[in-house]
Protein backbone atom coordinates (compact mmCIF):
# COMPACT_ATOMS: atom_id res chain seq x y z
CA UNK A 1 0.00 0.00 0.00
CA UNK A 2 1.16 3.48 -0.68
CA UNK A 3 -0.18 7.36 -0.61
CA UNK A 4 -1.05 8.39 -4.35
CA UNK A 5 -2.00 11.56 -5.28
CA UNK A 6 -5.40 12.62 -4.31
CA UNK A 7 -7.85 11.59 -7.79
CA UNK A 8 -11.23 11.03 -8.37
CA UNK A 9 -11.12 9.63 -11.70
CA UNK A 10 -14.21 9.30 -13.88
CA UNK A 11 -14.23 6.12 -12.86
CA UNK A 12 -17.91 4.04 -12.67
CA UNK A 13 -17.63 1.47 -9.76
CA UNK A 14 -19.99 -1.81 -11.10
CA UNK A 15 -18.89 -3.52 -8.28
CA UNK A 16 -20.21 -0.90 -6.11
CA UNK A 17 -23.52 -0.98 -7.76
CA UNK A 18 -23.95 -4.77 -7.77
CA UNK A 19 -23.79 -3.98 -4.08
CA UNK A 20 -26.70 -1.59 -4.70
CA UNK A 21 -28.57 -4.13 -6.33
CA UNK A 22 -27.78 -6.83 -3.61
CA UNK A 23 -28.99 -4.21 -0.98
CA UNK A 24 -32.41 -3.70 -2.43
CA UNK A 25 -33.11 -6.94 -3.25
CA UNK A 26 -32.41 -7.53 0.39
CA UNK A 27 -34.47 -5.21 1.67
CA UNK A 28 -37.56 -6.36 -0.06
CA UNK A 29 -36.85 -9.87 1.05
CA UNK A 30 -36.58 -8.81 4.56
CA UNK A 31 -39.91 -6.85 4.07
CA UNK A 32 -41.31 -9.72 2.47
CA UNK A 33 -40.22 -11.86 5.33
CA UNK A 34 -41.71 -9.68 8.15
CA UNK A 35 -44.99 -9.27 6.66
CA UNK A 36 -45.51 -13.07 5.92
CA UNK A 37 -44.79 -13.46 9.36
CA UNK A 38 -47.39 -10.84 10.24
CA UNK A 39 -50.19 -11.73 7.37
CA UNK A 40 -49.61 -15.36 6.91
CA UNK A 41 -47.60 -16.50 9.90
CA UNK A 42 -45.51 -18.26 7.49
CA UNK A 43 -41.24 -18.06 7.88
CA UNK A 44 -40.25 -17.07 4.40
CA UNK A 45 -37.19 -18.94 3.25
CA UNK A 46 -37.07 -20.19 7.24
CA UNK A 47 -36.62 -16.54 8.44
CA UNK A 48 -33.22 -16.25 6.78
CA UNK A 49 -33.79 -12.61 5.46
CA UNK A 50 -35.34 -11.17 8.57
CA UNK A 51 -31.55 -11.46 9.75
CA UNK A 52 -29.26 -8.89 9.98
CA UNK A 53 -29.26 -4.82 10.17
CA UNK A 54 -26.78 -3.86 7.57
CA UNK A 55 -28.82 -3.00 4.37
CA UNK A 56 -30.13 0.45 5.16
CA UNK A 57 -25.94 0.91 6.60
CA UNK A 58 -24.96 -0.29 3.11
CA UNK A 59 -26.88 2.85 1.29
CA UNK A 60 -25.87 5.47 3.66
CA UNK A 61 -22.33 4.36 3.41
CA UNK A 62 -22.36 4.34 -0.56
CA UNK A 63 -24.67 7.95 -0.26
CA UNK A 64 -21.73 9.07 1.75
CA UNK A 65 -18.88 7.93 -0.66
CA UNK A 66 -20.07 8.73 -4.15
CA UNK A 67 -21.32 12.48 -2.06
CA UNK A 68 -17.75 12.74 -1.81
CA UNK A 69 -16.36 10.79 -5.16
CA UNK A 70 -18.23 12.69 -7.23
CA UNK A 71 -18.10 16.02 -5.26
CA UNK A 72 -15.94 17.63 -7.73
CA UNK A 73 -18.71 17.27 -10.61
CA UNK A 74 -20.12 20.52 -10.41
CA UNK A 75 -17.37 22.98 -8.80
CA UNK A 76 -16.45 24.42 -11.38
CA UNK A 77 -20.23 26.42 -11.21
CA UNK A 78 -20.32 29.36 -9.14
CA UNK A 79 -22.51 27.59 -6.44
CA UNK A 80 -21.13 24.40 -5.60
CA UNK A 81 -23.42 23.26 -3.23
CA UNK A 82 -26.10 24.28 -4.36
CA UNK A 83 -25.30 22.67 -7.75
CA UNK A 84 -25.04 19.40 -5.60
CA UNK A 85 -28.48 19.67 -3.64
CA UNK A 86 -30.40 20.58 -6.46
CA UNK A 87 -29.07 17.69 -8.21
CA UNK A 88 -29.99 15.80 -5.05
CA UNK A 89 -33.28 17.23 -4.88
CA UNK A 90 -33.81 16.49 -8.57
CA UNK A 91 -33.00 12.64 -8.24
CA UNK A 92 -34.70 11.62 -5.21
CA UNK A 93 -38.04 13.46 -4.78
CA UNK A 94 -40.28 13.49 -8.04
CA UNK A 95 -40.64 9.86 -7.54
CA UNK A 96 -41.25 9.75 -4.08
CA UNK A 97 -43.95 12.69 -4.71
CA UNK A 98 -45.92 10.93 -7.39
CA UNK A 99 -45.72 7.71 -5.53
CA UNK A 100 -46.84 9.17 -2.15
CA UNK A 101 -49.47 11.24 -4.14
CA UNK A 102 -50.77 7.28 -4.88
CA UNK A 103 -50.43 6.01 -1.79
CA UNK A 104 -52.64 9.10 -0.28
CA UNK A 105 -55.28 8.66 -2.96
CA UNK A 106 -55.81 5.33 -2.27
CA UNK A 107 -55.83 5.67 1.22
CA UNK A 108 -58.86 7.81 0.76
CA UNK A 109 -60.61 5.22 -1.93
CA UNK A 110 -59.61 2.02 0.61
CA UNK A 111 -60.09 3.42 4.22
CA UNK A 112 -57.49 2.50 6.23
CA UNK A 113 -56.08 -0.58 4.01
CA UNK A 114 -52.46 -0.80 4.28
CA UNK A 115 -51.63 2.12 6.73
CA UNK A 116 -49.94 1.36 9.66
CA UNK A 117 -50.51 4.48 11.57
CA UNK A 118 -52.70 7.33 11.84
CA UNK A 119 -52.57 10.33 8.64
CA UNK A 120 -53.39 13.87 9.33
CA UNK A 121 -51.62 16.97 7.85
CA UNK A 122 -48.44 16.72 9.34
CA UNK A 123 -47.62 13.15 8.30
CA UNK A 124 -48.82 13.60 4.30
CA UNK A 125 -46.25 17.31 4.53
CA UNK A 126 -44.12 14.90 5.97
CA UNK A 127 -44.27 12.34 3.83
CA UNK A 128 -43.41 14.97 0.63
CA UNK A 129 -40.97 17.02 2.36
CA UNK A 130 -38.89 13.98 4.40
CA UNK A 131 -38.90 16.68 7.28
CA UNK A 132 -37.02 14.69 10.36
CA UNK A 133 -39.95 13.66 12.93
CA UNK A 134 -41.25 10.90 14.45
CA UNK A 135 -43.06 8.51 12.78
CA UNK A 136 -43.17 6.59 9.03
CA UNK A 137 -44.35 8.63 5.86
CA UNK A 138 -46.85 7.11 3.80
CA UNK A 139 -44.21 5.77 1.72
CA UNK A 140 -42.60 3.39 4.99
CA UNK A 141 -39.07 2.95 3.06
CA UNK A 142 -39.18 6.57 2.43
CA UNK A 143 -38.03 6.92 6.05
CA UNK A 144 -34.37 6.35 4.89
CA UNK A 145 -34.77 9.80 2.98
CA UNK A 146 -34.71 12.20 5.93
CA UNK A 147 -31.06 10.90 6.80
CA UNK A 148 -30.37 11.27 2.70
CA UNK A 149 -32.06 14.58 2.54
CA UNK A 150 -30.23 16.16 5.99
CA UNK A 151 -26.92 14.99 4.60
CA UNK A 152 -27.26 16.40 1.26
CA UNK A 153 -27.72 19.32 2.56
CA UNK A 154 -25.38 19.60 4.81
CA UNK A 155 -22.93 18.63 2.50
CA UNK A 156 -23.87 21.16 -0.33
CA UNK A 157 -22.63 23.35 2.39
CA UNK A 158 -19.66 21.48 3.26
CA UNK A 159 -18.88 21.95 -0.43
CA UNK A 160 -17.94 25.82 -0.25
CA UNK A 161 -14.88 25.86 2.04
CA UNK A 162 -12.14 24.33 1.67
CA UNK A 163 -11.29 20.11 2.06
CA UNK A 164 -9.40 20.46 5.25
CA UNK A 165 -12.06 22.14 6.77
CA UNK A 166 -14.66 19.94 5.32
CA UNK A 167 -12.88 16.71 6.66
CA UNK A 168 -12.37 18.44 10.00
CA UNK A 169 -16.23 18.80 9.87
CA UNK A 170 -17.13 15.78 9.62
CA UNK A 171 -14.63 14.26 11.92
CA UNK A 172 -15.96 16.61 14.42
CA UNK A 173 -19.58 15.92 13.60
CA UNK A 174 -18.34 12.07 14.01
CA UNK A 175 -17.02 12.49 17.67
CA UNK A 176 -19.99 14.53 18.77
CA UNK A 177 -22.65 11.76 17.64
CA UNK A 178 -20.12 9.01 19.39
CA UNK A 179 -20.02 10.78 22.64
CA UNK A 180 -24.07 11.35 22.51
CA UNK A 181 -23.72 7.80 21.38
CA UNK A 182 -23.18 6.46 24.63
CA UNK A 183 -26.45 7.81 26.02
CA UNK A 184 -28.61 6.68 23.37
CA UNK A 185 -31.90 5.00 24.30
CA UNK A 186 -34.54 3.91 21.48
CA UNK A 187 -36.44 6.89 20.86
CA UNK A 188 -38.44 8.23 17.86
CA UNK A 189 -36.60 10.33 15.44
CA UNK A 190 -36.85 14.06 16.54
CA UNK A 191 -36.23 17.26 15.13
CA UNK A 192 -32.86 19.16 14.69
CA UNK A 193 -30.72 19.20 16.08
CA UNK A 194 -31.55 15.69 18.34
CA UNK A 195 -31.93 14.25 14.23
CA UNK A 196 -28.39 14.86 13.32
CA UNK A 197 -27.00 13.00 15.97
CA UNK A 198 -28.08 9.90 15.53
CA UNK A 199 -25.95 7.15 14.81
CA UNK A 200 -27.11 6.27 11.24
CA UNK A 201 -24.95 9.66 10.17
CA UNK A 202 -21.95 7.78 10.78
CA UNK A 203 -22.73 5.62 7.73
CA UNK A 204 -22.73 9.20 5.51
CA UNK A 205 -19.36 10.37 7.59
CA UNK A 206 -17.50 6.90 7.14
CA UNK A 207 -18.55 6.55 3.37
CA UNK A 208 -16.94 10.06 2.95
CA UNK A 209 -13.95 9.22 4.22
CA UNK A 210 -14.09 6.00 2.42
CA UNK A 211 -13.50 8.24 -0.55
CA UNK A 212 -11.04 9.88 0.50
CA UNK A 213 -8.58 6.88 1.14
CA UNK A 214 -9.74 5.26 -1.90
CA UNK A 215 -8.86 8.48 -3.81
CA UNK A 216 -5.36 8.69 -2.29
CA UNK A 217 -4.47 5.11 -1.41
CA UNK A 218 -3.17 2.24 -3.72
CA UNK A 219 -3.43 -1.03 -3.05
CA UNK A 220 -2.78 -4.48 -5.03
CA UNK A 221 -5.73 -6.28 -6.42
CA UNK A 222 -4.72 -9.01 -3.81
CA UNK A 223 -4.62 -6.90 -0.94
CA UNK A 224 -8.15 -5.42 -1.90
CA UNK A 225 -9.48 -8.94 -1.82
CA UNK A 226 -8.24 -9.51 1.63
CA UNK A 227 -9.97 -6.29 2.40
CA UNK A 228 -13.17 -7.50 1.01
CA UNK A 229 -12.72 -11.35 2.69
CA UNK A 230 -12.15 -9.52 6.26
CA UNK A 231 -15.35 -7.22 5.51
CA UNK A 232 -17.53 -10.76 4.48
CA UNK A 233 -15.89 -12.31 7.70
CA UNK A 234 -16.97 -9.15 9.88
CA UNK A 235 -20.44 -9.38 8.67
CA UNK A 236 -20.70 -12.87 9.36
CA UNK A 237 -19.93 -12.57 13.15
CA UNK A 238 -22.08 -9.75 13.37
CA UNK A 239 -25.00 -12.06 12.04
CA UNK A 240 -23.51 -15.04 14.24
CA UNK A 241 -23.98 -12.51 17.04
CA UNK A 242 -26.93 -10.72 16.12
CA UNK A 243 -28.94 -11.69 19.05
CA UNK A 244 -25.87 -10.57 21.69
CA UNK A 245 -26.01 -6.96 19.87
CA UNK A 246 -30.05 -6.70 19.94
CA UNK A 247 -29.76 -5.06 23.77
CA UNK A 248 -26.74 -3.00 23.07
CA UNK A 249 -27.07 0.55 22.11
CA UNK A 250 -27.66 2.23 18.51
CA UNK A 251 -24.55 3.42 18.30
CA UNK A 252 -23.12 0.06 18.82
CA UNK A 253 -24.93 -1.67 16.46
CA UNK A 254 -24.38 0.94 13.66
CA UNK A 255 -20.23 0.61 13.99
CA UNK A 256 -20.31 -3.17 14.33
CA UNK A 257 -22.49 -3.14 10.85
CA UNK A 258 -21.73 0.09 9.10
CA UNK A 259 -17.73 -1.41 10.28
CA UNK A 260 -18.20 -4.29 8.49
CA UNK A 261 -20.16 -2.90 5.79
CA UNK A 262 -17.67 -0.58 5.16
CA UNK A 263 -14.82 -2.99 4.35
CA UNK A 264 -16.48 -4.69 1.88
CA UNK A 265 -17.16 -1.33 0.30
CA UNK A 266 -13.64 -0.17 0.88
CA UNK A 267 -12.12 -3.68 -0.88
CA UNK A 268 -14.51 -3.88 -3.83
CA UNK A 269 -13.44 -0.23 -4.92
CA UNK A 270 -10.17 -0.79 -4.07
CA UNK A 271 -10.29 -3.94 -6.39
CA UNK A 272 -11.70 -2.03 -9.10
CA UNK A 273 -9.12 0.64 -9.01
CA UNK A 274 -6.17 -1.92 -9.03
CA UNK A 275 -7.95 -3.00 -12.51
CA UNK A 276 -10.46 -5.59 -11.18
CA UNK A 277 -13.38 -6.10 -13.81
CA UNK A 278 -16.61 -6.24 -12.91
CA UNK A 279 -19.48 -5.09 -15.30
CA UNK A 280 -23.68 -4.84 -13.72
CA UNK A 281 -24.20 -2.90 -17.10
CA UNK A 282 -24.80 -5.80 -19.18
CA UNK A 283 -27.89 -8.01 -18.47
CA UNK A 284 -28.49 -6.47 -14.99
CA UNK A 285 -28.29 -2.80 -16.46
CA UNK A 286 -31.90 -2.27 -16.11
CA UNK A 287 -31.86 -3.75 -12.06
CA UNK A 288 -29.46 -1.55 -11.48
CA UNK A 289 -30.92 1.89 -13.18
CA UNK A 290 -34.43 0.57 -11.20
CA UNK A 291 -32.77 0.31 -7.52
CA UNK A 292 -34.48 3.71 -6.22
CA UNK A 293 -38.03 2.77 -8.07
CA UNK A 294 -37.52 -0.82 -6.21
CA UNK A 295 -37.11 0.60 -3.28
CA UNK A 296 -40.03 3.15 -2.85
CA UNK A 297 -42.40 0.52 -4.62
CA UNK A 298 -42.08 -2.68 -2.78
CA UNK A 299 -43.30 -2.12 0.64
CA UNK A 300 -46.94 -1.04 -1.31
CA UNK A 301 -46.92 -3.76 -3.07
CA UNK A 302 -46.30 -6.14 -0.79
CA UNK A 303 -48.86 -4.94 1.51
CA UNK A 304 -51.39 -5.36 -1.15
CA UNK A 305 -50.62 -8.58 -2.43
CA UNK A 306 -49.24 -10.66 0.00
CA UNK A 307 -52.43 -11.43 1.56
CA UNK A 308 -53.56 -13.12 -1.39
CA UNK A 309 -51.42 -15.91 -0.65
CA UNK A 310 -53.79 -17.34 2.60
CA UNK A 311 -54.95 -19.89 -0.05
CA UNK A 312 -51.12 -21.31 -0.27
CA UNK A 313 -51.37 -22.33 3.92
CA UNK A 314 -51.81 -25.57 3.61
CA UNK A 315 -49.43 -26.20 0.97
CA UNK A 316 -46.10 -24.77 2.63
CA UNK A 317 -43.50 -25.72 -0.66
CA UNK A 318 -46.31 -23.62 -3.00
CA UNK A 319 -46.24 -20.81 -0.46
CA UNK A 320 -41.80 -20.85 -0.23
CA UNK A 321 -42.20 -20.44 -3.99
CA UNK A 322 -44.99 -17.87 -4.86
CA UNK A 323 -43.51 -15.87 -2.16
CA UNK A 324 -40.30 -16.57 -4.55
CA UNK A 325 -42.14 -15.19 -7.46
CA UNK A 326 -43.57 -12.37 -5.77
CA UNK A 327 -40.29 -11.04 -5.07
CA UNK A 328 -39.75 -11.53 -8.68
CA UNK A 329 -42.45 -9.72 -10.09
CA UNK A 330 -42.19 -6.56 -7.78
CA UNK A 331 -38.55 -6.10 -9.48
CA UNK A 332 -40.27 -6.94 -12.53
CA UNK A 333 -42.58 -3.61 -11.45
CA UNK A 334 -40.12 -2.20 -10.21
CA UNK A 335 -38.45 -1.71 -13.20
CA UNK A 336 -41.47 -0.61 -15.08
CA UNK A 337 -41.91 2.03 -12.59
CA UNK A 338 -38.66 3.28 -13.57
CA UNK A 339 -39.34 2.70 -17.29
CA UNK A 340 -42.30 4.65 -17.24
CA UNK A 341 -42.42 6.80 -14.66
CA UNK A 342 -39.00 7.80 -12.82
CA UNK A 343 -36.93 7.98 -15.99
CA UNK A 344 -39.56 10.33 -17.98
CA UNK A 345 -39.42 12.64 -14.42
CA UNK A 346 -36.06 12.67 -14.68
CA UNK A 347 -35.98 13.47 -18.24
CA UNK A 348 -38.34 16.44 -17.76
CA UNK A 349 -36.33 17.58 -14.64
CA UNK A 350 -32.70 17.40 -16.41
CA UNK A 351 -34.39 19.25 -19.96
CA UNK A 352 -35.46 21.83 -17.31
CA UNK A 353 -32.24 23.21 -16.85
CA UNK A 354 -29.90 20.94 -14.48
CA UNK A 355 -26.35 19.50 -15.79
CA UNK A 356 -26.86 16.87 -18.14
CA UNK A 357 -26.37 13.35 -16.62
CA UNK A 358 -22.75 12.17 -17.05
CA UNK A 359 -21.87 8.13 -17.06
CA UNK A 360 -20.53 7.82 -13.63
CA UNK A 361 -23.10 10.31 -11.98
CA UNK A 362 -25.42 6.57 -12.18
CA UNK A 363 -23.68 5.55 -9.13
CA UNK A 364 -25.13 8.14 -7.26
CA UNK A 365 -28.74 6.72 -6.18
Amino acid sequence: MHLAKTTRPGQFFHSLEAVRICAVVLVLLQHESLLAKNYLGFDFAFGIFSRGQFRIDLFFLLSGFFATWLGGRGQQSQNPGIHFLGNRLRRLLPLLWVLTTAKLMLIVMAGSAGRHEGWGWFQILRSYTMLPAPGYPLILPAWTLSFELVFSAAWSVLLCVSQRVKLATLLLWALVIGVHGFTWHEKPFSWLPGFLLHPYFLDFIGGAFLAEWVARTTLRAQSALMLLALGGLSLAICLALEMEMKPCSELVRRIAWGGSSSLVIAGLAMWERAGGKFDTLGRFRLLAQSSYSIYLTHSLLLVALLPRFKSLLQQPIALQVALVGLAGGICLIGIGVHLWVERPLLKWFRNSGSAPRTKESQNSR
